[in-house]
Parts: C-alpha cells; structure tokens; sequence
C-alpha cells in the first residue's frame, strides 16, 4: 500500500516502510506433531508442573503432625497425589473438554487447611523427632479428608446446578485476586523453609 506526500505543490509517491518478519509459526491450531516430539512435550510438561505437585503433600505431611513418621506420611501422599492426578488427566483429556492440561491439587483448597490447623485440638506440639501415635496424626488426616470432600462436594453442586453463573455476577476478579494473593502470601514461610534447605533449585 503506497501514500502520497504533498510537497512543494506536487504529489510524490512515498512507498510505506515493510513491517517487520513475524515469527514463524511451528505448530498452527489444526497441526499435530510428531509422535517422538509429542512425547518430549508431556515430559517437559510434567517436568514444569511436577513442583505443583509435590506442594499439596508437603503442606499437608507438615500439618498432619506425624513427628518421625512425616516422611512415610509425605511419600503416601505423594505416591496418592501422582496417582490420582493421572486418571483426572486422563479422563479430562479423553472424556473432558480435551485440552491438553495436566490436572492436579487445587491450591484454592489450601484456605480451609489452614483454617483447621489453627483450631485448638489441630496444635502440634510434636517435633519432627519425636514418636507421634499413628492414631493422632490419622485423624488429623481424616478431618482434614472429610472437610475437603465436602468443599468438593457442594463445589460440585454448584457447576451441575448452573449456579455458578449467578455467582459470577457478583464474584468477580477483584473479589477472587485479592483471596489468591493472600493464599500465596501464607505460604510464603513454607516456601522459604524449604528453599533454604535446596536453594540451588531456585536458580
């Protein structure tokens, strides 16, 4: 496309200046890829998101107050947590809305559990060298179990029953961004704790 400069009573053609090369695309909407390079892509992304994975187990062997048995508790976890986040992928990818999203712990989920580790009867007061009945720290398990199925359960409800829509109306990013940034907030001593111990993941 060509404009025309206005000069000393004349009309120059003046040629606009070429935009500039995009990057070329690898993969459009419509393309697949190799099934060797599809495999590299899962392992990477499982890779990224692995981290998501590992925090939920982390978080909850802390709080369970196990003493010597954390880490037997933090390794069931994890092994559950892998296992389980495994069929929900599956299902989403197959029987969902198909998108090639790894399903995993929710971190909205991390409100009520802190909300039970302040209660009174949830105190630890056990060190992580200290022998815990297998009896206390499994209830604290338990009530935490059967509180999360709950939240799951009424979560559920409310997407069959279409109620979310309304709720949008009036639950919108400024009421949801603010609970995000103090979830993050309350985690931010977890966070440090364990990094100190491995800082060099962090570079």
């Amino acid at each position: 496309m060509d404009t025309f400069a206005i000069g000393t009573g004349t009309l120059e053609k003046k040629p606009l200046p070429k935009e500039e090369k995009r990057a070329q695309l690898y993969y459009r909407a419509g393309d697949y890829p190799t099934p060797l390079k599809a495999l590299l892509f899962g392992v990477q992304q499982l890779i990224v998101c692995s981290s998501g994975l590992l925090v939920t187990p982390y978080i909850l062997s802390t709080i369970a107050c196990a003493g010597t048995a954390t880490a037997t508790i933090r390794v069931k976890l994890i092994a559950t947590t892998l296992v389980v986040s495994g069929i929900a992928t599956l299902l989403q990818n197959v029987l969902g809305v198909r998108l090639a999203l790894l399903q995993g712990p929710s971190f909205a989920y991390f409100a009520p559990i802190y909300a039970f580790e302040q209660l009174p009867e949830f105190k630890c007061n056990a060190t992580p060298t200290d022998d815990v009945p297998e009896e206390d720290y499994l209830i604290r398990l338990r009530l935490l179990q059967g509180g999360l199925i709950g939240s799951s359960i009424i979560q559920t409800l409310i997407g069959l029953t279409g109620l979310i829509g309304l709720l949008t109306r009036f639950i919108g990013p400024l009421t949801i961004a603010p609970l995000m940034l103090l979830l993050s907030l309350s985690n931010m001593k977890m966070c440090m704790e364990y990094s100190e111990k491995h800082w060099v993941s962090l570079m």
